[in-house]
Parts: structure tokens; C-alpha cells; sequence
């Protein structure tokens, strides 16, 4: 996944089958409304000066 739209959206659907997933991961039943919100809420917690910061680059 190349978004955190995309990401939110999986989840929201309830991943993807394949054999060893848990009963626990279930779709989340969220509109476009809240999941627009989950991912703006996710953006503010990006800062964006940190990540861009030369001084923390390996």
C-alpha cells in the first residue's frame, strides 16, 4: 500500500483472507466521512520538520 487512504480503506474492509488471519480482524463498517477523518487526524501527528531534518538521517 502506497497511501495511508489506501491503508485505512483495508483495514475499514477487514484485510484480505488468507489462512492464519484472526477472527479478531473484522471490517470496521466506517463511511468515506470517517475514514477521511481517521486519515486526517493520523496526518497531524506527521511532523513534517522532523522527517525532513537532515541532523536525523542515518
Amino acid at each position: 500500500m502506497e497511501t495511508l487512504e489506501e491503508v485505512v480503506s483495508h483495514f475499514n474492509n477487514g484485510g484480505i483472507d488468507v489462512s492464519n488471519k484472526t477472527d479478531l480482524m473484522q471490517p470496521l463498517g466506517l463511511n468515506d466521512e470517517e475514514q477521511g477523518a481517521i486519515v486526517a487526524f493520523l496526518k497531524t501527528l506527521t511532523d513534517e520538520s522532523f522527517t525532513a531534518n537532515e541532523a536525523f538521517r542515518p
